[in-house]
């Protein structure tokens, strides 16, 4: 079993993974050149915080 901070790494590998996979879908494409921004967050359940990931712009 992964302790705490792999869970939580590998929940933040798959936050960043999902952003990436919407900025290659072309109506995010499109919204995104009309201003439109894309987060990616992780709400620990545990502490109740909530972490904006950096998803290098947009």
């Amino acid at each position: 079993m992964a302790s705490a901070s792999e869970a939580a790494s590998l929940a933040e590998l798959n936050v960043l993974a999902g952003v990436e996979t919407l900025k290659q879908k072309s109506v995010v494409l499109e919204a995104m050149q009309k201003g439109m921004q894309v987060h990616g967050l992780v709400f620990d359940v545990g502490s109740g915080v909530l972490q904006e990931l950096d998803t290098g712009g947009g």
